[in-house]
């Protein structure tokens, strides 16, 4: 048996970094598809249900879509990671990956 948190010692990645790696993953098809992408295209791309690659749109349409937003300011988290690209190479890294990066506001809710 295997343990299932970030820092288990298996070949598998953990349940966490799949779900992260699909996220990074949604972004970055969203943010490049100059036409939009559909649920069974992503569905395709990340290897997941069609039901669940609507769902992963239908969320990100609606963070995206806030037009009152304001650029993120005080404490900002910041992370990055290197996936490889799917179908055909594209502008990246030598190796055939490209660097996605992510940013969250840190909101301080304790009073």
């Amino acid at each position: 048996m295997r343990a299932a948190n970030v820092g288990h010692s298996g070949n598998d990645p953990s349940p966490d970094q799949v779900v992260a790696h699909h996220l990074f993953w949604t972004a970055h098809l969203i943010a490049t598809h100059s036409n939009g992408i559909s649920a069974l295209q992503l569905a395709n791309q990340i290897g997941v249900k069609e039901d669940t690659a609507w769902l992963l749109l239908h969320k990100f349409r609606a963070a995206m879509s806030d037009r009152e937003r304001q650029p993120l300011y005080g404490v900002v988290e910041v992370d990055q990671t290197e996936s490889r690209s799917h179908g055909r190479p594209f502008g990246g890294l030598p190796d055939g990956k490209i660097t996605i990066i992510g940013a969250v506001e840190i909101v301080d809710r304790i009073r």
